[in-house]
Formats: C-alpha cells, sequence, structure tokens
C-alpha cells in the first residue's frame, strides 16, 4: 500500500449455525457485535446481577467494549463457591446440576480462563423453563457435598466448611 491510501475497512459479519448450515444473522446482532477492532480477549460474568451473562472485551490500543445480554429472561442458577484457606477460590471444584427430566450439566471453577482476561468465578446455568434442580458439588480435595434440591433463579453462595 502505498504512502497516502487509505487502509479498506473490513466488514465484520455474524454468522449462526443453524443444524450445520451458517447463517447470517448480522442485521440481527446488536451493535456490539458490529464493531470493527482488534481485540485480546472476552470475559463473561453476570455484570448487573440479573441472571444472564455478560461479555467484556479487551480491545487494543482502546477501551474495553461492553455487550450487556438484554436477551429473553429464561431459568437460571448461578453458583458461587468459597473453598478452604488454601484454595480460597475453589479452584478446580466442579458443580452438577441434575433437573427432574434426566438432564445434567456441568461447570469447573478455571484460573486463566483467557488471555488478558477472566471470566467470573460465578458458575452460571441456564434452566430454560424448569423450576428446581439438584446440585451437586465435588470439592477439589476430593469430597463430594450434595446440596438436594433447590430453587433455579438465584445467586447461591457455597462455602466448603473444611480444610480438605
Amino acid at each position: 500500500m502505498r504512502q497516502g491510501s487509505a487502509r479498506p475497512i473490513a466488514k465484520t459479519i455474524n454468522f449462526r449455525n443453524d443444524h450445520g448450515f451458517l447463517r447470517d444473522v448480522t442485521v440481527l446482532s446488536g451493535s456490539g457485535l458490529r464493531v470493527t477492532a482488534v481485540s485480546r480477549g472476552a470475559a463473561l460474568g453476570d455484570l448487573d446481577e440479573d441472571g444472564d451473562l455478560d461479555v467484556v472485551i479487551v480491545n487494543l490500543d482502546s477501551i474495553p467494549s461492553l455487550m450487556r445480554n438484554e436477551g429473553v429472561s429464561a431459568g437460571w442458577l448461578s453458583v458461587e463457591l468459597e473453598g478452604t484457606r488454601r484454595n480460597r477460590m475453589a479452584i478446580g471444584a466442579r458443580v452438577v446440576v441434575r433437573s427432574q427430566d434426566g438432564h445434567s450439566q456441568f461447570r469447573e471453577i478455571h484460573a486463566g480462563t483467557g488471555y488478558l482476561s477472566q471470566d467470573d468465578h460465578r458458575l452460571h446455568f441456564g434452566t430454560g423453563t424448569i423450576d428446581s434442580v439438584e446440585i451437586e458439588v465435588h470439592w477439589p480435595g476430593g469430597r463430594v457435598e450434595s446440596l438436594g434440591r433447590m430453587g433455579v433463579r438465584q445467586h447461591l453462595r457455597i462455602n466448603s466448611g473444611n480444610d480438605g
């Protein structure tokens, strides 16, 4: 490119996987997904405490971008674990959530979830239309704790209760 000429601006296109076919959904995407930028990382978390995940994107030589999820409200459960004094953030713990229809989900707590970013350590579960789930915590020391049936649409804080 010769000096003084304008650089072409890339067009952002957003796709959705529709049963194996990529569909262009750019016009349906929010303005945050149509920004052209050089980005280095993204972190997920429920920033506004409404039960859905929001995204913060780290942009090169610019301020971060915030994409606040304002989608349709569905069932959710947020679980925050507090580990022992040796592992206060409960890194390595796994939470299993089971619904009455036999479906199960699991999430694990990890450190360093992205380049130049870190996801929220609270574990988020989408629960759809069900109103309660069974919760099981697999602590890093190997202990398994069953909490029984709990209601959804809430933030739970669970303490390991020992140094194991």
